[in-house]
């Protein structure tokens, strides 16, 4: 055969440990549900402080509520600009950068150089290594700092 229709025997043990170190099944399934809650939590911090943002508020950008994941999108408005997307998430990212935070442009997540020039002008946050709430909030702050930047001269 060329590929085996079992699991790895390596993973199998992995998660069997992993569920014995937790008190087994019923460990396991309190310990995903702590997960999860925990990024719910930061999402609704997440998302709430970059919908009361000053960019969003103008209509410079907007947030996606995931329902579900790791991971936030946060969306710049493109209309103001001309060769819109990719010229735009440039300067977005040395906007971020002015404002304390470095980011990486959507466009960098697309596999087609016209989905990337059409569809790139977002970035995506994630929840899982904010180390409390605040960090989370002053994220939004300067994601949405950035934002006004680039609208300084309207």
């Amino acid at each position: 055969m060329v590929s085996t229709r079992n699991p790895s025997g390596l993973s199998q043990i992995v998660l069997n440990n992993t569920i014995s170190a937790l008190g087994g099944l019923q460990g396991y399934l309190s310990w995903i549900i702590s997960v999860r809650n925990e990024y719910l939590k930061r999402k609704n911090a997440l998302v709430l402080a970059l919908q009361h943002s000053e960019a969003v508020k103008k209509g410079w950008a907007y947030v996606n509520d995931a329902e579900c994941g790791m991971f936030v999108t946060f969306v710049v408005n493109a209309d103001h600009v001309d060769d819109k997307h990719e010229f735009m998430m440039n300067e977005f990212r040395l906007a971020t950068a002015q404002t304390g935070v470095l980011t990486v442009s959507g466009g960098n997540l697309s596999i087609s150089d016209v989905a990337k020039k059409e569809r790139a002008n977002f970035v995506r946050i994630s929840l899982a290594s904010a180390p409390d709430l605040k960090t989370l909030e002053e994220a939004a702050k300067r994601l949405s700092d950035a934002v006004v930047l680039l609208h300084k001269d309207e």
